[in-house]
């Protein structure tokens, strides 16, 4: 199983936030995240995509969620983040290649 690596930005030559997935170019549309999700798992789903204000009462509701980061939540899934690009971060940090989505997905099946 992956660990998590503490690497101050400092020292790794990265002058921009790290990204951690990185093995391919990733939607962050939540439709296509499920589809993956589904596929891996074998499952039918049925995604019904909400406004904005619907997704904030949705994040409100599930009570575990502080009501000053319902916003932060919303930027992270809206339409201006859609791909996350490659950047070989990962691997740079690691010493090896990142997964992929839907291999991490499969590795982690038992937990969904």
């Amino acid at each position: 199983m992956e660990q998590a690596v503490d690497v101050p930005v400092d020292q790794c030559g990265i002058e921009r936030g790290v990204v951690v997935h990185d093995a391919e170019e990733l939607s962050r549309e939540c439709g296509e995240v499920l589809a993956h999700v589904a596929r891996v798992l074998g499952l039918q789903v049925r995604f019904e995509e909400l406004t904005g204000d619907r997704t904030a009462e949705a994040l409100r509701g599930i009570g575990h969620l502080p009501e000053m980061l319902v916003p932060s939540v919303l930027e992270a899934l809206g339409p201006d983040t859609a791909v996350l690009p490659v950047t070989g971060d990962v691997e740079r940090l690691t010493g090896h290649p990142a997964r992929t989505f839907r291999q991490w997905v499969h590795d982690n099946a038992d937990r969904f």
